[in-house]
Formats: C-alpha cells, structure tokens, sequence
C-alpha cells in the first residue's frame, strides 16, 4: 500500500468514527456527560483523601495513600568526597503529593 492509499484508508476511517458520533450524537454526548461526572468525582476522592491522609474502601472501591518524599543532593553543600553520613547532611527530604491509589474490588 503507497503513502496516498494509506492516507486514504486513514481519511475514510476517520470520516465513518465522525460520522457514527454524529449519528448517535445523543448517546456520546451523555457518555461525556458520564465521563466527566466520574473525573470530577475522583478528584474530589482524591482531595479528600490526600486533606485526611486516611484511605477508606466500601464494597466496591478501596482508596490507598501512601506519604511520598523526595531526597535530594544539595550540590552547593558538597566541597569533596563524603561519607555515608556526611553525604546524609547534605542532603535535602523534600514533601511529594501522597500517592493515592483508587482500585475496583473484584468480588
């Protein structure tokens, strides 16, 4: 298949999923709708979560959160080679966002 074949295939591909949304425009429109009502509930879980520091769970869904931190070479400390314990003076434990885990339980 030559580069104008495959763009072809491409092009008509794209203008049938166009075509299909168009179609069925009332049913994509309330998947969006669906899908967007999801994303804005998982932020706010995950809001929630990362304020209390707390996972939770029900019957269907369990939340996870892990405190993270970043350690960090503070260069403008280091003069010549350290040690294991003068390389821990120099450097730095920066707070990360908690890693929040939202996982569906399989029953």
């Amino acid at each position: 298949m030559n580069s104008e074949q495959a763009l072809l295939k491409y092009t008509n591909a794209v203008d049938a999923v166009k075509d299909h949304i168009e179609k069925n425009k009332s049913i994509f429109d309330a998947h969006e709708r669906l899908v967007f009502q999801v994303i804005d509930a998982e932020n706010e879980l995950r809001d929630a979560v990362a304020t209390s520091m707390v996972g939770v769970q029900n019957g269907s869904h369990k939340v996870t959160v892990e405190k993270q931190t970043q350690t960090i070479f503070d260069e403008d400390k280091m003069k010549c080679y350290l040690s294991a314990e003068e390389m821990q003076k120099v450097t730095t434990v920066n707070e990360r966002p908690p890693r929040i885990t939202i996982n569906e339980i399989k029953i």
